[in-house]
């Protein structure tokens, strides 16, 4: 009985956490103005903060925002007060203008982590995983594909390289000195 309560906890508190995530870090969009074409998320378990970095569309021009939480989220939540009704972390914001060929990019190189990470998952199956998870989700006219990296990367793994070049846009705009031809593997032809 009390492992039950205990998955079924887990099960809420996860439920929860997902749902607390997407509203600070990709947040809805005013559809009739805005379009979501990629988002990144990183999920650390427990040391640093959640971040995103999101691409969208406002009419003819393109927009790269970062979020990033003030405190893990997953390790705050499960650390809270019950009584709490919501969690006190801010969320900081940042934003720039980016070229339509570094928008393309970010979707090339995304929809190439979805479709090598799916296949990847159709052979290993289910696992537990212990560590940072990335989200990668593109909207490519319309068509919505997404995908998690739930497993152990190494240095030399494309999807470690783009995931620390998303660490290093986040930087940069925190910085304000945000320059798209810096990241090389979202100008490589």
């Amino acid at each position: 009985m009390s492992i039950l309560l205990l998955i079924s906890g887990f099960v809420y508190s996860q439920f929860d956490y997902r749902l607390e995530l997407e509203k600070r870090l990709c947040p809805k969009v005013d559809i009739s103005t805005t379009k979501e074409v990629a988002l990144f998320i990183s999920k650390p378990s427990f040391v640093e903060p959640e971040y995103s970095i999101r691409i969208i569309d406002i009419g003819n021009q393109s927009f790269i925002e970062a979020r990033i939480l003030e405190k893990n989220l997953w390790h705050e939540q499960f650390n809270r007060d019950i009584q709490a009704d919501s969690l006190l972390i801010k969320t900081y914001f940042y934003s720039a203008s980016v070229s339509s060929y570094f928008r393309d990019k970010v979707v090339q190189v995304f929809s190439k982590i979805i479709i090598s990470n799916e296949n990847r998952r159709q052979t290993t199956g289910f696992r537990f995983f212990d560590g940072t998870c990335y989200d990668f989700t593109i909207n490519d006219s319309g068509k919505i594909a997404s995908t998690t990296i739930d497993y152990e990367l190494k240095y030399s793994d494309f999807e470690y390289q783009v995931a620390m070049t998303n660490l290093r846009i986040v930087d940069a705009l925190k910085r304000h000195s945000f320059n798209e031809l810096v990241f090389q593997i979202y100008n490589e032809p």
